[in-house]
């Protein structure tokens, strides 16, 4: 087997450093019985996939990158360790979900933007990472009864942002968020790849954050 090259090895002691303090985050979503040595271990197999299959020609961020891949990797494992606890699953399909927006960004943002253009993205971004979690949520989370009433109005207006939808995003929304498959199922199911399943999505929730805010009008990205 070919030794790795040292740009190779350079991302790993990168992606190797962010293991520990990645791991703490999503330690606090999921059930205690996942130990933190096990995230640790799903995150390092991770990094060497990562730093392997990382490609400079993206213009995205190596760091940024494997963050998305490590913390993926751990939810994955998790995921595998156990698929009944509903009360935890929730928080590890929210977060998924922002991760899958905040990829489908670092890649539009890589593809060569004004400084104006990259800040109003940025502002999209963060409005899509909250909408991304707040959808996962309502598609699953059980409210307290004090806040029942307030929970079903906006699972209400969610729903309905969601039919709004066109059809292919309002299926890759659908499979995703409600039905439980991954984002890459969801996506295959359409004929498309991970990655335009992702800016699909993407663009699907800033259409639902637009039908959620007001004033809305989010700018979609651009999906062929």
């Amino acid at each position: 087997m070919n030794a790795d090259s040292p740009e190779v090895l350079a991302r790993m002691r990168d992606g190797i450093a962010r293991v520990p303090s990645l791991a703490r985050q999503v330690s606090q979503r999921v059930p205690t019985a996942v130990g933190l040595e096990d995230l640790v271990g799903y995150g390092n197999e991770a990094v060497v996939t990562a730093a392997r299959t990382f490609d400079p020609g993206r213009g995205v961020p190596f760091g940024a990158w494997a963050t998305l891949r490590i913390r993926g990797a751990m939810l994955d494992g998790v995921r595998a360790w156990s698929r009944g606890e509903r009360s935890w699953l929730r928080n590890v399909r929210a977060q998924e979900a922002s991760d899958a927006v905040e990829e489908a960004y670092l890649e539009d943002h890589a593809s060569g933007r004004s400084v104006d253009q990259a800040d109003h993205r940025l502002s999209d971004c963060l409005t899509g990472l909250a909408t991304a979690m707040a959808v996962s949520l309502a598609a699953s989370e059980e409210p307290s009864a004090e806040d029942r009433m307030l929970h079903e109005e906006f699972v209400e207006s969610v729903r309905a942002a969601v039919n709004g939808l066109p059809d292919n995003e309002r299926r890759l929304v659908e499979a995703f968020h409600y039905e439980g498959q991954t984002l890459e199922e969801a996506a295959r199911e359409q004929g498309l790849s991970k990655s335009w399943g992702s800016r699909l999505h993407a663009r699907a929730i800033e259409r639902i954050a637009a039908a959620l805010t007001p004033c809305g009008g989010a700018k979609g990205l651009p999906i062929k």
